[in-house]
């Protein structure tokens, strides 16, 4: 899915459909944030948005900026009667999943209507 930062919230979604609706029994779910290109680094920097001391203070009156940071992340979502078999550990349940985009803005972070539609 090609929704920008909401790709994984929209694979998400649509794997926990496809398990509610009976398409599949599981699924996988992988949701990546890589910063490849130092180019983008050079322009927030410029732009004034990045943290001069490299750290971000979330909610906190001396914020001064972003860090940007990596990560990777997996689920493995199964119906609730076949989790727990073969000595699985279920460490939630996920009850409900929802996406929305109101396509009101046209903007440099507007998400792309054709890349939504999965």
């Amino acid at each position: 899915y090609d929704t920008g930062c909401s790709s994984s919230h929209v694979a998400l979604d649509a794997a926990f459909k496809a398990i509610r609706d009976g398409d599949c029994d599981s699924a996988i779910v992988i949701g990546c944030s890589l910063n490849l290109h130092p180019e983008t680094y050079t322009k927030l920097q410029r732009a004034g948005q990045l943290s001069p001391g490299g750290r971000c203070h979330s909610f906190d009156a001396a914020g001064d900026g972003y860090a940007r940071g990596e990560g990777c992340g997996a689920l493995i979502l199964r119906r609730k009667e076949e989790a727990g078999n073969d000595q699985e550990r279920i460490l939630a349940i996920l009850k409900s999943v929802a996406v929305s985009q109101d396509g009101k803005r046209l903007s440099i972070s507007a998400t792309s209507g054709p890349a939504q539609q999965g």
